[in-house]
């Protein structure tokens, strides 16, 4: 079974992916041999600074960013936050791959920057 906030986060994605098809937006298909490199940062939306950090950065020929939060390591932090623990769509998310820069929220969703 999934984590509440994990279930939310997902559900949120996939959402937003269903938005951006039936927008007409184009869904594009990795392109392995292209070689670039992806990066992946998750924001905290109170301060602003790094909250995970994918690293190291992957090499587009694996084209997806698995990167994940064991729920022991997560736990401290959902503590010290107490009741002002921020809400899973609040987290903000900062991705490139090759030299295209996105940013992606609960509100607006995907933006190239």
């Amino acid at each position: 079974m999934l984590h509440p906030i994990v279930r939310h986060v997902v559900s949120a994605m996939i959402e937003d992916a269903v938005k951006a098809l039936d927008s007409g937006i184009p869904i594009w298909w990795p392109y392995p041999q292209l070689g670039a490199q992806i990066d992946m940062t998750l924001l905290d939306p109170k301060s602003g600074a790094a909250f995970l950090v994918a690293t190291p950065p992957e090499p587009a020929n694996g084209y997806w960013m698995s990167r994940w939060m064991r729920y022991d390591s997560y736990l401290p932090y959902a503590v010290a936050q107490g009741a002002n623990l921020p809400a899973p769509t609040d987290y903000v998310m900062q991705f490139q791959i090759g030299n295209r820069k996105f940013r992606w929220d609960g509100i607006t969703g995907i933006v190239a920057q």
